[in-house]
């Protein structure tokens, strides 16, 4: 469980900061134009990835 919020919180990070630094124009892109955006799509990704390291630890 812990390492699922920690996945999720390092992916909704990861979505801000290149929404804020690398985001691009609005019309070209859905995902990063805004930061709120990217930071949902970025939780997202982070909680993807973190339900099968997480399964996999338990199995241990």
């Amino acid at each position: 469980m812990k390492i699922t919020l920690l996945l999720t919180a390092i992916g909704s990070l990861a979505g801000f900061a290149y929404a804020s630094f690398a985001g691009c124009d609005p019309s070209a892109c859905f995902a990063s134009s805004a930061t709120s955006t990217s930071t949902v799509v970025g939780a997202f990704a982070g909680l993807v990835i973190a339900l099968p390291v997480s399964l996999s630890l338990k199995k241990k």
